[in-house]
């Protein structure tokens, strides 16, 4: 059971950490981007 329940929990923590990741780095890039204009 635990085979199958790990590679769901790293595709789910994965998910977590992009998401987090994502909403760090999309309003920066958008900083940025109105910067340079």
């Amino acid at each position: 059971i635990g085979s199958i329940i790990e590679p769901v929990m790293i595709v789910l923590m994965g998910g977590m950490v992009g998401l987090i990741a994502a909403s760090v780095m999309m309003p920066i890039a958008g900083l940025s981007t109105s910067i340079k204009q």
